[in-house]
């Protein structure tokens, strides 16, 4: 597998995971949050070591993204699940539909088998295509409507967007459970620095069909980028672990 293959192909889950077999990626997002989830699930036992079952994961996600877990639910003639006045394939009801039988049924330890997840970075993805996707990006991924070089060339507003991502999705830094604060951003920071360089070969993310020039290009790589940062981050341990 080529660097790039390795880095962009394997990294995210890697650092889910906290395991980076072959690949340069940091592991950091190993302690986790205090997402709100609804159902509420039943208490636990203080210390207890435990996972989010498929809905109470699709529910926390669409809490703290802001996107209705249900969205897309209406069908459409080229989908199971697709939005019908958009058609978009990769919509929340669709995308759960598919990965629901690989989430976690139970909250036990079962739920961090490798299938499971992939499925878990495939529901998150599902999420951050809704909200770094769409022409009117929510405020906490600052600056992608202004396109690329502005949002993620400069090493400050990497940094910004990283730590307003991670309180969002998150929450906030004083909570004693999570990682530091700052180590979390400068690794997320830096994630975005080489996703900066190479925007010129991640997927296109864009709902709608655009012009092909040098703007459009500018806004499609930014949207792309914040995609892959927050996919990392919604998709990561502190999310999932009670």
């Amino acid at each position: 597998m080529s660097a790039l293959g390795c880095r962009f192909g394997f990294g995210v889950l890697l650092l889910a995971l906290s395991t980076s077999p072959g690949c340069s990626e940091r592991s950091v997002f190993l302690s986790f949050s205090k997402a709100v989830t609804s159902p509420a699930p039943s208490p636990l036992p203080e210390g207890t070591f435990a996972i989010r079952t498929g809905e109470e994961l699709r529910h926390t996600q669409a809490k703290l993204t802001g996107v209705s877990p249900e969205q897309g639910a209406a069908t459409g003639s080229l989908y199971p699940g697709s939005d019908t006045e958009s058609q978009d394939a990769v919509n929340i009801a669709g995308v759960y539909s598919r990965v629901r039988p690989l989430l976690a049924t139970t909250n036990d330890l079962q739920g961090l088998s490798e299938f499971k997840q992939f499925a878990n970075l495939k529901l998150a993805a599902a999420f951050c295509h809704q909200v770094a996707c769409n022409p009117s990006p929510p405020a906490y991924l600052p600056r992608i409507d202004q396109g690329a070089e502005l949002a993620f060339g400069v090493e400050g507003n990497r940094l910004d967007f990283a730590q307003k991502l991670l309180e969002q999705l998150w929450g906030p830094a004083d909570q004693g459970t999570l990682p530091p604060r700052a180590t979390a951003a400068s690794d997320v920071a830096e994630y975005l620095s080489e996703l900066y360089l190479a925007r010129t070969q991640l997927k296109k993310c864009t709902n709608t069909a655009l012009s092909v020039n040098a703007t459009t290009a500018n806004l499609e790589q930014a949207r792309s980028i914040a995609k892959a940062a927050c996919t990392l981050v919604l998709g990561s341990l502190p999310v999932q672990k009670f």
